[in-house]
């Protein structure tokens, strides 16, 4: 057989082979069947619930491990709670003239700190905590009247109320030991005014007796 005749020969078995090929693809297709179990979508990223386990190195060795608490935290440890405590001090002059103990408002149920003095800027915040939040409050005397009273071992006259909201008016120079001991007395325990233009006659009633 000459050489030609068998290049002719092999090049048809190709052919008849590929035609093969191309008659099972058409006949039979591709299977596209999906697989029987599809891969999790979340294992390239960190699942909820998640063990978290930590190795301290030391020196290229691993000196020992540790595993987070059971119980989640708290997600409400930085806000105020429902039923939480709210401790009221009124402060005037300076001094806490007194103070109340209330459940927290609805307002302030879930707020952060920062958000508590946005929402009552001219508290000052003394404690926060989850269940009690403890604040000053400044108070203003109302109303005419007030008292005298011993201040710094002077006479003080002051605006409001001696157990309440109360200011600082005036500090005279008048020494309370210069006084007799029932004026003394009397400056200890507060000697109200209704009208500041009754102070002239209750101040010479002090220094009278003198």
């Amino acid at each position: 057989m000459r050489f030609r005749d068998r290049i002719i020969i092999y090049t048809a078995g190709l052919l008849l082979v590929a035609a093969g090929f191309g008659y099972a693809y058409l006949r039979f297709g591709v299977d596209r069947r999906p697989l029987a179990d599809p891969p999790n979508r979340l294992e390239g990223v960190v699942q909820e619930g998640a063990e978290l386990v930590l190795r301290y190195v030391a020196d290229g060795v691993v000196a020992g491990s540790r595993r987070p608490l059971a119980d989640p935290p708290n997600r409400l440890e930085g806000v105020v709670q429902e039923g939480a405590e709210l401790v009221l001090r009124y402060v005037a002059d300076g001094v806490v003239a007194w103070s109340e103990v209330l459940p927290v408002g609805e307002e302030l149920v879930g707020l952060s700190l920062a958000e508590v003095r946005g929402l009552r800027p001219e508290w000052t915040v003394l404690s926060f905590a989850p269940t009690r939040l403890v604040v000053d409050v400044p108070c203003e005397p109302q109303g005419p009247g007030g008292f005298i009273r011993e201040r710094d071992g002077l006479v003080a006259i002051f605006s409001g109320i001696a157990d309440g909201c109360h200011k600082l008016m005036e500090l005279t120079d008048l020494k309370v030991e210069t006084l007799p001991l029932e004026a003394q007395e009397a400056l200890r325990r507060g000697i109200e005014y209704d009208e500041r233009s009754d102070l002239p006659q209750i101040l010479e009633g002090l220094t009278s007796t003198r």
